[in-house]
């Protein structure tokens, strides 16, 4: 998880609020994969030194939203098909061995939360409503990795996850027959994890 820094008063520090206004647009697509983001001009529209836009944008390249360019500078970063399948694999990975570390400690109710999203995944997915289909499948995932107890593994996957979302909604048509058939195999890893889950 990126870290935010807060202002020792318990108020947001100037980085954050640009980080955070920042991160926003760009997944709200106010800014485009491949725009330039002037430093200067951002600095003026928040009233704020070119200091903390500076420190915003390193946190954001961090997470995968922004890329340096040669004798261009900070842009939005551009993913292409190869590159978010790619990242889907490796979020895959991360999530199954954090499923994995809480097998055993799932209860009933963790199986009921499932199959109401898995219920809802295939009503998004026969309307097409994609970006809500992603919207519950982050909520799917999120069950399933409630019981690891790795924080680091934790971070990980969040960091992971904040970086594929700025591209989830664009990128998913690469990937529309895919979320259909991880929804189709919920069925049956479900009936394996209930023999592990707590009495």
């Amino acid at each position: 998880m990126n870290a935010q820094h807060p202002h020792p008063n318990g108020k947001r520090s100037k980085t954050d609020a640009v980080y955070e206004a920042l991160r926003q647009r760009i997944l709200a697509r106010a800014y485009a994969p491949g725009e330039r983001l002037v430093i200067d001009r951002i600095a003026k529209e928040f009233g704020v030194s070119p200091i903390p836009v500076r420190e915003a944008i390193r946190q954001l390249e961090a997470d995968g939203l922004i890329q340096y360019t040669p004798n261009v500078g900070a842009v939005v970063t551009t993913i292409r098909q190869r590159e978010y399948i790619e990242a889907l694999t490796l979020l895959a990975v991360l999530e199954g061995y954090a499923t994995a570390c809480g097998v055993g400690r799932f209860a009933p109710e963790d199986f009921a939360q499932m199959d109401a999203l898995n219920a809802a995944m295939e009503e998004a997915l026969e309307a097409h409503e994609y970006v809500r289909f992603s919207q519950l499948n982050r909520q799917f995932h999120a069950l399933l990795c409630r019981h690891c107890d790795n924080e680091t593994l934790l971070d990980r996957i969040a960091r992971e996850q904040r970086r594929i979302d700025a591209f989830r909604p664009v990128g998913f048509p690469f990937v529309a027959g895919r979320g259909r058939s991880r929804w189709k195999n919920t069925g049956p890893s479900s009936a394996l994890w209930r023999r592990g889950a707590t009495p």
